[in-house]
């Protein structure tokens, strides 16, 4: 007799104490098997007269016969007439694709595949983010950065695009398509779909979150006020926008930056900084009569980077309407209500909070940097 069958079976048509047995045994075989009788009266929650009743419903002669069945399953005896198990050797081995195809010649449904994978020590074997974790050291190189950036952030892999999965983790799209079949998945739509599964059902293996802070309750509203207009900000941006910046920057004979404001001109003064190390020509003006003379010579191969986080500003948009009227390609780091944000052929949108405005355009400026390298 299948004394796990047999358990299984009974959860159909035993009583509700005698249940919650059956129940407790198959999800702990390792305990109950080598558990004492008042240990697993105990851990069960029931008296030990319900376990002896409990062992003659499951067909055993007596609960001592019972006992010596269950300790069975973690110390086999097994003689030349017995079957072999169809997964032999080291356990770790036993992977999801190979236990899925034994239960699927054994005509196992997947309840009764996951109890007997907690009898062998696989419980964790339909969890992906264990799979990843497991086989993290036998991937290549560049498999092994997707799955470092998966296990970083579930939630964005679940939902991320295999473009926005792979810029995240700087790699080809191509490669995460193969690390989705490395880590036992068909394509990266099966891959989301467990790690979606992975993440509603708080898989243990997901990373794991600080219950306490260490920071002051003001600085945790703060930092978390910040993270949101961050997140709200990049969400009005399209993706390729700072891609086509950055072609602009490229292609533009020389930069020039126009600000006004103690706030933009020195974010403005870095970007020149910058644009400068990378090899591309650029000034940058904030006084506003050099602006408008300025932006009056210029022809349409030169490129206008304005910065306006702010409220609107008088000077500013004279002399960026000059440079539009002269076909300049004009890049604008605005609002989205800004006057400016109708003259700029890219708008890269900042923040409308004041407080966070700073962030926002120092966030957008490091975006920008990354697309030109």
């Amino acid at each position: 007799m299948d004394i796990v069958w047999q358990l299984q079976s009974g959860l159909k048509h035993l009583p509700p104490q005698q249940t919650r047995v059956a129940r407790f045994v198959l999800d702990n075989l390792r305990f109950s098997s080598t558990a004492t009788l008042e240990e697993l009266a105990a851990k069960a929650g029931v008296s030990t007269e319900t376990l002896s009743v409990f062992a003659r419903s499951v067909g055993c002669q007596d609960l001592d016969d019972f006992l010596r069945q269950l300790r069975a399953l973690s110390h086999p005896h097994p003689d030349e007439n017995s079957v072999q198990p169809a997964i032999s050797g080291d356990h770790d081995y036993a992977t999801t694709t190979t236990l899925e195809k034994l239960a699927a010649k054994a005509g196992i449904g997947p309840d009764l595949l996951k109890r007997f994978a907690r009898s062998i020590g696989r419980e964790d074997f339909s969890d992906i983010l264990f799979q990843i974790r497991h086989r993290l050291n036998e991937l290549s190189q560049q498999e092994a950065r997707v799955a470092r950036c998966v296990l970083e952030d579930v939630n964005f892999a679940a939902s991320a695009t295999i473009e926005q999965l792979a810029t995240q983790a700087g790699v080809s799209p191509a490669t995460i398509t193969r690390f989705a079949k490395s880590v036992g998945c068909e394509d990266i739509r099966d891959l989301r779909m467990k790690l979606a599964q992975a993440s509603a059902a708080h898989s243990r293996y997901l990373p794991v979150q600080e219950t306490a802070s260490a920071l002051p309750a003001e600085w945790e509203r703060y930092l978390s006020e910040v993270q949101q207009t961050l997140r709200q900000q990049l969400l009005q941006i399209p993706h390729q926008a700072f891609s086509q910046a950055a072609t602009t920057l490229r292609q533009a004979r020389s930069v020039h930056i126009f600000a006004r404001g103690a706030q933009d001109s020195a974010c403005a003064a870095q970007l020149q900084y910058q644009l400068m190390e990378k090899g591309i020509a650029a000034s940058f003006c904030h006084e506003e009569n050099l602006m408008r003379m300025t932006a009056a010579t210029l022809n349409d191969d030169h490129a206008l980077v304005v910065f306006a986080s702010g409220t609107a500003d008088a000077s500013l948009q004279s002399a960026a309407l000059e440079a539009h009227r002269r076909g300049l390609p004009i890049i604008a780091f605005t609002t989205e209500d800004n006057p400016l944000a109708a003259l700029s052929h890219q708008r890269l949108t900042l923040p409308t909070s004041a407080i966070h405005a700073r962030y926002g355009v120092m966030m957008t400026i490091d975006l920008l940097l990354a697309a030109l390298a």
